[in-house]
């Protein structure tokens, strides 16, 4: 299993920074990964909301349904919980976002995992380091999108 975990601090209130986190098609937005995203399922986040996310990989781009599994929204004060899953035929991905209010901003814990399957996992080390790399550009485009910035570990 590969994973990844980054904090991001904003200028944005917990609500306003848990409703666009919580929008995968926003994806497109603060990945670089990301080719194209679009909702499928659902009017907007929210629980069982699914969306087709087409990431780059090795060869051609790849199409992944994203599920919502886990929706508990933020407020100004309260602190939100959202989980977005997405499987293939070689691969099972789960994105966790955590919101948490932050003075008048907000500080979001992004955690991304990685599980090769069948014979793809004899794999795992090498894609554990490239899933790293991507997701860690991803970061920086997060705290670009939420004009905040990434907290050092």
């Amino acid at each position: 299993m590969a994973s990844f975990s980054a904090t991001v601090t904003s200028p944005w209130d917990a609500a306003r920074t848990f409703k666009y986190m919580a929008d995968a098609s926003n994806f497109v937005r603060w990945d670089p990964g990301t080719i194209s995203s679009r909702q499928v399922v659902g009017n907007g986040p929210g629980e069982r909301a699914e969306f087709d996310v087409e990431v780059s990989s090795i060869g051609r781009p790849l199409v992944l349904r994203y599920r919502t599994t886990r929706y508990e929204p933020a407020d100004r004060s309260t602190s939100g919980l959202v989980q977005l899953e997405a499987e293939s035929a070689a691969l099972e991905l789960e994105d966790r976002i955590e919101v948490t209010p932050d003075g008048d901003g907000s500080r979001v814990n992004y955690t991304a995992e990685l599980r090769l399957k069948g014979a793809w996992r004899i794999l795992s080390p090498v894609m554990a380091l490239a899933f790293r790399r991507v997701v860690g550009r991803g970061a920086d485009g997060l705290a670009r999108a939420l004009d905040g910035e990434r907290v050092p570990r």
